[in-house]
């Protein structure tokens, strides 16, 4: 499964807008979707928070985007030796089956460029 391709600009929070000054300007910052082809909200893993078991997700769709604390996916793959790095209930497949084409990609031309290196 390819992994969803969106990308949006999120803004700077306004506890740091509020404290830029012209020599530190508060920048936006842009964030990709992690998941597989998917229908609805897109997301990106922002931190982990082990003690929470979950992480922060930049979430977002054509309306609106919100930070927000989401528990693990809990799936494992079926050896049991990778963990989903997803969010519980995330829609498509679990991150073991997403390709990234962007590294895929790279991965082509660099095992092109030197076919002896891998």
């Amino acid at each position: 499964m390819i992994q969803c391709t969106a990308v949006t600009l999120l803004p700077a929070p306004a506890y740091i807008t509020e404290l830029a000054t012209p020599e530190r300007p508060a920048h936006a910052g842009h964030v990709a979707c992690e998941l597989g082809e998917h229908d609805g909200d897109h997301a990106q893993l922002l931190w982990t928070e082990d003690e929470r078991d979950g992480a922060v997700w930049a979430r977002w769709n054509t309306a609106s985007t919100c930070i927000e604390f989401r528990p693990w996916c809990g799936a494992l793959t079926d050896n049991r030796d990778e963990a989903c790095g997803l969010f519980k209930d995330h829609p498509a497949g679990h991150s073991w089956q997403v390709t990234d084409p962007t590294r895929e990609a790279l991965r082509a031309v660099l095992a092109h460029q030197y076919p002896h290196e891998g």
